[in-house]
């Protein structure tokens, strides 16, 4: 191989690659408008979709049982989070989870099943464990904190919607009122 071949298969072998780079930098303007608008993107076999693991959480919450009403202690969190006034939608995803994880560890405390420092999932363990609260309860727990994560650890561009965000709210109440109930029951 002589040095003509030699450079020919360089330029061979970096043409398509030079060619996506070139193409994205003419580009970028208009594929950062649209990235926001997708509702799904997958890169290798990594791939989330914040709504469709939101709807397999409610068929799983809807099994739950029905609280018996909103305690207090729910009903004020929910009344701060509507006081508190407007979050990004991701975020308010996390402070709506705020709610799980109070009931969660309050539980936890009335069950004397919590350690210092223990984390809310930790603690739901436990709770299962000792039959506090059933697998239902548990999976929601966990599935609610999945969603927790891609809302605040999003691994892709993607925008979580108003509709969302109002629909994770719900299914955090639900839990958070369940995993209440259960503490009362436990307090009396």
């Amino acid at each position: 191989m002589d040095w003509l071949q030699f450079i020919a298969s360089i330029i061979g072998s970096l043409a398509w690659p030079a060619a996506m780079v070139l193409v994205v930098l003419l580009l970028r303007r208009a594929i950062f408008r649209v990235l926001p608008r997708l509702r799904r993107l997958k890169y290798g076999d990594a791939e989330a979709e914040f709504g469709e693991k939101l709807e397999q959480v409610e068929e799983e919450i809807a099994e739950l049982p029905a609280p018996t009403s909103l305690p207090k202690k729910v009903e004020q969190t929910v009344q701060r989070l509507d006081d508190i006034g407007d979050f990004s939608n991701n975020s308010a995803v996390f402070v709506a989870w705020l709610s799980i994880e109070s009931a969660i560890l309050n539980l936890a405390r009335a069950a004397n099943a919590l350690a210092p420092n223990m984390p809310a999932l930790r603690a739901a363990e436990i709770l299962l464990k000792r039959q506090l609260i059933d697998h239902a309860t548990f999976h929601a727990i966990r599935d609610l904190a999945a969603l927790r994560n891609i809302a605040v650890h999003p691994s892709y561009v993607r925008l979580i919607t108003q509709e969302e965000v109002d629909r994770f709210r719900g299914l955090a109440e639900k839990v958070a009122a369940v995993l209440e109930d259960r503490r009362q029951s436990i307090v009396q």
